[in-house]
């Protein structure tokens, strides 16, 4: 009768967490689309009415909301994702940074040689998505070696 007693407390325990972690993650991403909306609001307030103020204050309910979700994660009684979550953020993580690799690899020398021998001449936007891709590689290849010195 004891065991049939903890199990029941042990899947209350587990609902209520699941629960929780429910709300804050809803409560998380909340705030995260009220500060891109609210910042788009007032983009379209600004473009048609004008005012440097309303563009600021743009920005500091986009920032505000960010701030907030950031408040929201660290001082949250319970993480917002599981393990499985976690999991596909990594996969897809992994996905997005081949596909960022391939773009590279293909596109940096293929824009270089084509400009050099005066084939094609790509944008300029072009070039500044390689050079973006080569400093996300750069940013990932530093976290990258400074997450494994931690374990």
């Amino acid at each position: 009768m004891n065991e049939a007693q903890t199990s029941d407390g042990s899947l209350s325990e587990g609902r209520k967490r699941l629960q929780q972690r429910k709300r804050y993650k809803r409560l998380f991403y909340g705030t995260l689309t009220a500060g891109i909306v609210g910042y788009l609001a007032l983009l379209g307030v600004w473009n048609r009415v004008g005012g440097d103020a309303v563009a600021v204050g743009a920005v500091g309910v986009y920032w505000g909301a960010f701030v907030l979700g950031l408040a929201i994660l660290h001082f949250g009684p319970s993480e917002i994702e599981d393990e499985r979550e976690q999991e596909i953020n990594a996969e897809a993580s992994g996905r997005t940074i081949g596909i960022a690799a391939l773009i590279l690899i293909l596109g940096a020398p293929g824009s270089a040689t084509l400009e050099q021998t005066g084939v094609y001449t790509a944008p300029s936007w072009f070039s500044g998505m390689m050079w973006g891709y080569a400093l996300l590689f750069g940013i990932f290849a530093v976290s990258h070696w400074y997450t494994k010195r931690q374990y």
